[in-house]
């Protein structure tokens, strides 16, 4: 299968920030980055390059911060982007003046000042395997309704894991209050949605008891709905699914973990 194209802009000051590696080695493990030192030789005309490397991708993302702001690389590589009407996610990587976002402005920033790498690795992924189904669908029309079912199961996976962060978030910095329901209401809906997506009827079963796990445990700890409920969380899902056979708790696990590491 042919991997998703993506133009990584940065600036080169913003290389040794953890941020920047995190993300960078993600993007890599999944899909084919194009970063302008790996794409130019030597003797080659370096905006022109550049200029090809944005054509040929299916995705442009710009890691933005002060340094991003001062630099003209950056600047270029954006904005032919915008030009040939790209598929732009811009990432704020560091604290920089909002005031001066300039042709990026008005754009939704995925924010990894305010969040963690892992809460918006989920979110970001999701929306590049989009992208990557839809670029099956122009490839294979004979797919097209197991690539549906599969995006299906997809949007109710990550919609759940980023109200299980968000609900974390917002209940240890007392943003909602410790008797807000909101989002751990938003997160049980995800997990229904992930059970009723399901064609398999065992794994359709052990996603449906997770749900029913979850409503449990937040019945009974959603007062100190705190970080110890991700250890609650993993030795729920080891319970139901031990082996790992069902692919939307294994990635639930594995990013359940990655949260309580972080």
């Amino acid at each position: 299968m042919e991997k998703l194209k993506i133009f990584l802009s940065h600036a080169w000051k913003d290389k040794d920030l953890d941020t920047f590696k995190q993300l960078d080695n993600a993007l890599r493990e999944h899909y084919e980055v194009w970063v302008d030192v790996h794409g130019i030789d030597f003797g080659e005309n370096i905006r022109d390059k550049v200029k090809k490397g944005i054509e040929a991708c299916d995705v442009f993302i710009v890691l933005w911060s002060e340094n991003a702001q001062e630099s003209k690389d950056v600047k270029f590589e954006t904005e032919t982007a915008l030009h040939l009407k790209k598929k732009v996610l811009p990432c704020l990587i560091s604290a920089c003046d909002e005031n001066k976002l300039g042709y990026l402005s008005g754009l939704k920033f995925f924010d990894l000042v305010k969040y963690n790498v892992s809460l918006v690795w989920v979110l970001l992924n999701g929306i590049l395997i989009k992208e990557q189904l839809n670029k099956l669908r122009s490839n294979r029309p004979d797919l097209r309704q197991q690539l549906d079912k599969m995006e299906e199961q997809m949007n109710a996976t990550q919609f759940s894991m980023a109200e299980v962060s968000h609900t974390m978030y917002r209940q240890i910095g007392g943003l909602s209050g410790k008797n807000s329901t909101s989002y751990i209401k938003g997160m049980m809906s995800g997990l229904m949605k992930m059970a009723e997506s399901e064609g398999d009827k065992g794994k359709k079963e052990k996603l449906a008891a997770f749900a029913k796990g979850v409503s449990d445990l937040t019945e009974h700890h959603l007062a100190d709905f705190d970080a110890m409920n991700y250890v609650k969380l993993i030795e729920l899902l080891e319970t139901i699914d031990p082996d790992g056979s069902v692919n939307q708790l294994a990635a639930f696990k594995n990013f359940l973990v990655s949260q309580n590491k972080g």
